[in-house]
Order: structure tokens, then sequence, then C-alpha cells
């Protein structure tokens, strides 16, 4: 029985799926672009389903051949900076996302694929690279009035003065592991994620064009990001501040982002942050005069 191409495609993922790879994998998804060969499609869903197998260098044949159909097509120009990406080949996937903004069919496509650009300086280890995107992606975003881009953009940049590895900018509910810093006295410690925090927050306050419960999810990350951040740097009255205006929105949203921030930011403060008060305490033991300390 031939399978339309929408089945045909889904059965192909379907067969992708962690833990259920199947040898039919090939056959649906090379019977799909038997269905369409004049589409760039079938094409890029056969590369996508190869990237997600892990066979890397057949799925960037795939994107090609999509492209080579239709050079305008977006989706595999994405896909192969994906797949460059996940062979660890940052530079090679950086220069794919920055040039797949020109597919983008409108300006928000265009900044996140300027902000996956940026992503790759953080797995590549050049946070000063880093750092120098996401600006760009944020002046940008607030040309073009996209607030929650804005905001992300400013977000992310707070959260590189902590970054040690490319892991900590994965996911927001992952407790980071993050630097740790030297407890000197505070009035000599610098805090640039403090002025970026606020200008993803003034982003969001400045928002005429979103909806009220997509400002309040963004806010709940840039208030988690602030606990997180105070955590880190030993301002612990600071830090509990922040929770408690996350508990607060939680217990009045349902909201599964400002729970999700809520529970991370908790879980941040009862592990890293106890190891980091810890360490703050044996310092300042170490470092009192002899009569304190007798």
């Amino acid at each position: 029985m031939l399978i339309s191409p929408p089945r045909c495609e889904r059965s192909g993922l379907h067969l992708c799926l962690p833990g259920r790879l199947q040898p039919g994998l090939d056959r649906h998804a090379a019977h799909y672009v038997e269905l369409l060969p004049n589409e760039p499609n079938p094409q890029d869903s056969y590369a996508e389903i190869l990237r997600m197998a892990g066979r890397y260098d057949d799925a960037l044949e795939h994107y090609r051949l999509a492209l080579h159909i239709d050079p305008n097509f977006h989706s595999s120009k994405i896909g192969i900076a994906d797949t460059y990406t996940l062979m660890g080949q940052q530079k090679r996937a950086c220069k794919e996302y920055f040039s797949a903004r020109v597919l983008a069919t409108d300006k928000v496509t265009e900044l996140q694929d300027s902000a996956q650009s940026a992503f790759t300086y953080v797995r590549d280890r050049d946070f000063l690279g880093a750092d120098q995107a996401f600006e760009g992606v944020a002046q940008q975003a607030r040309r073009a009035t996209l607030s929650i881009i804005e905001a992300e953009s400013w977000r992310m940049r707070a959260r590189l003065q902590f970054i040690t590895t490319s892991a900590d900018l994965v996911e927001i509910g992952i407790s980071h592991t993050g630097k740790h810093f030297p407890f000197i006295y505070k009035k000599r410690i610098q805090r640039p994620e403090v002025e970026y925090l606020a200008r993803a927050d003034q982003a969001l306050k400045d928002a005429k064009a979103i909806s009220e419960s997509d400002r309040q999810d963004e806010h709940a990350l840039l208030v988690r990001e602030r606990a997180e951040a105070a955590g880190r740097r030993g301002f612990f009255a600071e830090a509990d501040e922040a929770v408690a205006e996350l508990e607060t929105m939680a217990s009045d949203s349902p909201s599964s982002a400002i729970q999700h921030a809520f529970n991370g930011a908790m879980r941040f403060l009862c592990t890293k942050g106890n190891t980091i008060r810890q360490s703050l305490f044996s310092n300042e033991m170490t470092t009192m005069p002899s009569h304190f300390s007798d």
C-alpha cells in the first residue's frame, strides 16, 4: 500500500524516537522522497531523520539536496547548521546560522537564527564572542520592537557571566554548574549581570505587543536568573528576596513556566547555594583576625 506524504513523514520520524530506531527508517523516508522528487520538504524530512539517528554526513547530503531543489528553503539551511553543531564544528555552524537568517521570511525567525549563531560561541568556549553576539541580537530586537527576544538576549548575557561549560546555557530547568568566584569585599565585585537583567526587565515593561501571560512568564525567568546570580555572588538576602517574589507569582498563577522558574530557583539555592554559603563561611573564618577566631 502506498503511504501518503504526510503519513510517510510521520512514520519515519516515529521510527527515530529514542530507543525505537528500526530498520525500516530508510525505506519509509526514501519512499517519501520518491513520492515528491521535486519538493524540498521530503529531502529535508529525510535529513532530519538521519540527523536524529546520528548519521550526520548522510543528513548533510539530504539537506543540500533539498537546497538544490529550492535554494531558499530555510529549514534545510538551519538543519545544516544544527548538524554541524552536533558534529562539534561550531565555526561552520555559526556561518550556516548566520547565512540562514538571509532566508528567513520574517524578523522573528531572522533574530532566532542570529541567536542560534550566538550559542555556537558558547559551545566553542568563546564567551567574549558570545557576549558580543547576544548584545547584537538584543539591539536588533529592540529596534524591531521584539521585546521577548530582546529580554531573552539580555538574560543570556547575564548568564554568560557565570558560564564554565556550554551545558550551562542548555535548559532553564536544569540547575547549572557555575564558576566559584573568590569571595572578596562586596564593594569590589563587578556585577554586569545586574545591568543586563534590568535591561531585560525594562524591555518587558516597554512591550506593547505581547500578552500579559507571556510577559509574566518571561519575567519569572528573569527573577530566577536574578536569584541564581545573587546566590553565586554570595548575596543571599538578595537571592532569597527573588525567590520570595517567585513564590508569590507561583501561588497566584498556574503557568508551568512560572512554576518551573520557582522550583528551579529553590533547587539551586538548596544545592549549589548551600555549597557557596559553606565556601563563604570557610573563607570568612580563614581571613578573620586571630583575636576573633579564638
